[in-house]
């Protein structure tokens, strides 16, 4: 049952950015592996480095395809995530998600980088076990918060290098009457084709 949801989550979003081709000038996908460590702290917590972590890792595989730019400065993408929990809580999450990234954050003769922020829609096939912790209401179906900054040696190389907060949140209550749910930093890399 999970991997036919998780099939299905990939499939809406690849026909999603086909659908949406005659915004793109060119076809740019990407494929983005990265891990962390959660923490129940909230989000400003996180964001300031202050958060405690607890013993559950996450691993997750997305896959992304700008569908449109502003000015060579912004690009606008839909990305699809399968997200793998383990340690003190075991699950499978996916996650859909539109982002705006901003190309010219910081470049110099030896660094390229760019700086987005997404939001969407994350499920949980399972209530996770943290979020869980002193609440009386863990819905499955959160809201979905990513910031990323990316870093590679030259704006047009395949590979770079990210740099991503992963939030599952109420969205400031709108989904279920939660606030903050779960926060991680992760690390990892970008492939782009």
């Amino acid at each position: 049952m999970i991997r036919l949801f998780s099939i299905g989550v990939m499939i809406l979003m690849i026909t999603i950015t086909c659908l949406c081709n005659e915004l793109s000038a060119n076809e740019d996908w990407a494929l983005t592996f990265y891990g962390g460590r959660l923490s129940v702290n909230n989000l400003g917590e996180t964001l300031t480095l202050k958060a405690d972590y607890e013993n559950s890792y996450l691993g997750v595989l997305a896959l992304s395809r700008k569908i449109g730019s502003f000015m060579r400065f912004i690009d606008f993408e839909l990305e699809g995530q399968i997200t793998h929990h383990f340690g003190d809580q075991n699950h499978f999450e996916t996650n859909g998600l539109f982002a705006v990234r901003w190309l010219p954050f910081f470049r110099n003769k030896h660094f390229d980088t760019s700086l987005a922020i997404g939001a969407g829609i994350s499920y949980a096939f399972k209530t996770p076990k943290l979020e869980a912790i002193d609440q009386s209401n863990t819905p499955k179906t959160l809201g979905y918060l990513m910031l990323e900054l990316s870093l590679t040696t030259d704006e047009n190389a395949d590979w770079c290098f990210v740099m991503r907060i992963h939030h599952r949140s109420g969205a400031n209550g709108l989904f279920g009457g939660r606030l903050d749910a779960s926060n991680a930093w992760c690390f990892g890399v970008k492939y782009r084709f």
